[in-house]
């Protein structure tokens, strides 16, 4: 059996935090900044075109997060 070889999938992720009154916590930040596809594959049996376990479709996601301590 010969060995498929497909490219890698690194993705950039960022964040900034700011502590608000009363031990909270903002955070905003972004996942996949640079909005990169996944690693194609066409040999995929699912017919999905990528393994949905290593990869997802989502691409460029932002997010903010509100954390407080007790």
């Amino acid at each position: 059996m010969s060995r498929r070889r497909l490219s890698s999938w690194t993705t950039h992720d960022l964040q900034a935090s700011r502590n608000a009154p009363g031990n909270g916590r903002f955070t905003l930040g972004m996942n996949n900044i640079l909005d990169k596809d996944p690693v194609i594959d066409p040999y995929d049996p699912t017919g999905r075109g990528f393994d949905f376990s290593l990869y997802d479709g989502y691409g460029r996601v932002p997010y903010f997060r509100y954390t407080q301590s007790f």
